[in-house]
């Protein structure tokens, strides 16, 4: 989509399309509006007069207006109460917005700019290109009928009023595309089915677009993880004819110094079908978003590059396929991890933490000063939290602040979950050094007391996102499928690192 900041107010614009944003029972036309004609005034403020349309958040109300005035249409939509109007309400208006001109075959429209204190003209000018950007998103790969392929609307302008004002705006819609973008490639990993994602072919799509943005790559073939003594990645994919692979991206955005920042982490699991312990065939189609904590970190990345964010980011992602066959990990299997330490598997769907504790463990050799892992790691965290927040872990308090801060502002929920010591008994193995499953109880706590075995001294955070990774019905700028969560929530945590 093409997004324009314009200093004109949307008196002096014309278009198919004028979209308006409404706080909870407003009955004055807002004052970016009343430079318009008289006859779409009148019909603005009569829809605001009535109790057909109330500004709830989300509402929508389309106007259509004479043809010799400059807009075609005026589309009404509700922000809520403006006590509660913050950035995400914008990101929802555009979504709504974006969706609505789609089902109409409306290809653009103008958009004044609206604010409060709280989210001022750059702020409005990113998560507007987010909301819009994200809104229209579509997997389209694979469709072979025209009728399929939803219309795409192909042009926003955000009439911001004056020139310093469109400036800023200007300044947020670059940012907020660059992040739209990488969500959006989060979207397309994820969603690109099994049998033209895996493994090698992951790493191929992350070398690809790593080296156009001059970041450093490697990727470890079969012999070089069996020579690592990754034996977490190594047996869990062993049972399928696509071997795994280890994808390491280097990006160096300070050059004053040669030190990692951060490094994150991010499970791959191409296709999961729990192994020998198989899944039941509910919902197995989703299982191609187990690498989700892979395209979330890879795309963070990609994004940071673009943002020219001044980071140093190492980003490590171990990629498996989880398959049933005669070479197959078993339940009952001592695995020996790169770090030394044995784990006895109690079960062949409790694999992304083998393959996640290699990683970490090979994640010391870059002496980070963070360490941070992304995974959809347990169906429990859907039990615990629902589908309104991904599960965060962590050995460092202010570690744990700085990534609350940036689910604050970016508007992707986590909730941190305690770590007591007493927790790690679940996981205690008679004949190795734990155990990959510790049983029903807290499940997504010992996945995450597992992985803090391979931390070492590090400062770390695990962010278990298996509630986060499926969209089922649709939401204003989270289309049906893959949500791309936790990419906004990473670029922020990453643009806020000093």
């Amino acid at each position: 989509m093409k997004i324009f900041a314009s200093a004109k107010p949307v008196a002096q614009h014309a278009g198919p399309a004028l979209v308006a944003l409404v706080f909870k029972e407003a009955r004055r036309l807002p004052a970016e509006f009343r430079g318009l004609p008289p006859a779409t005034r009148s019909l603005i403020q009569q829809a605001l007069e009535t109790e057909d349309f109330k500004g709830k958040s989300g509402q929508v109300l389309t106007l259509y207006i004479p043809q010799d005035e400059p807009y075609r249409r005026v589309i009404l939509i509700g922000l809520g109460e403006q006590r509660k109007f913050d950035a995400d309400t914008v990101r929802r208006a555009l979504g709504t917005a974006v969706q609505t001109l789609a089902a109409l075959n409306v290809p653009s429209f103008i958009v004044p700019v609206t604010g409060t204190a709280k989210v001022d003209a750059r702020t409005f000018g990113q998560v507007a290109a987010e909301g819009a950007e994200l809104g229209g998103f579509q997997f389209a790969d694979y469709l072979t009928k025209d009728e399929a392929i939803h219309f795409k609307v192909l042009e926003m302008t955000i009439a911001a009023g004056d020139r310093a004002k469109a400036r800023r705006v200007e300044a947020g819609i670059v940012a907020g595309q660059t992040i739209a973008e990488a969500v959006n490639t989060s979207r397309r990993l994820v969603m690109t089915p099994g049998n033209a994602l895996f493994p090698e072919t992951l790493a191929e799509e992350a070398v690809k677009t790593a080296k156009k943005l001059e970041i450093k790559t490697e990727v470890l073939k079969p012999e070089q993880i069996k020579k690592l003594k990754m034996g977490g990645v190594w047996d869990v994919g062993k049972g399928s004819a696509h071997t795994p692979r280890v994808i390491i991206l280097t990006y160096h955005g300070n050059r004053r110094k040669k030190t990692t920042d951060v490094c994150l982490i991010g499970k791959g699991v191409t296709f999961d079908t729990g192994g020998i312990c198989i899944k039941p065939t509910a919902r197995m189609t989703e299982m191609i978003g187990d690498m989700m904590g892979a395209a979330t970190v890879l795309a963070a990345t990609f994004g940071a590059a673009r943002l020219k964010l001044p980071i140093n980011l190492v980003t490590i992602v171990p990629a498996a396929e989880n398959m049933p066959s005669h070479t197959a990990y078993r339940p009952g299997d001592i695995v020996t991890t790169m770090s030394g330490q044995t784990v006895e598997v109690i079960s062949t769907d409790a694999e992304g933490r083998l393959i996640l504790a290699d990683a970490l463990t090979y994640a010391e050799r870059f002496t980070p000063q963070a360490i941070v892992d992304v995974a959809t790691l347990t169906g429990a965290a859907e039990i615990a939290l629902g589908n309104q927040a991904a599960a965060l872990m962590s050995n460092d308090p202010a570690l744990a602040a700085r990534l609350q801060k940036a689910a604050e502002i970016s508007a992707e929920r986590i909730w941190e979950l305690p770590m007591y010591e007493e927790y790690a008994e679940q996981i205690k193995s008679d004949v190795a050094d734990m155990k990959n499953s510790g049983g029903r109880l807290a499940g997504t706590i010992i996945g995450g007391w597992f992985l803090r075995k391979f931390v070492g001294d590090n400062r770390w955070a695990h962010l278990d996102i298996a509630a986060m990774d499926w969209e089922t019905a649709g939401k204003p700028y989270i289309p049906k499928g893959c949500t791309g969560y936790g990419v906004r929530l990473l670029i922020q945590f990453l643009t806020d690192w000093k």
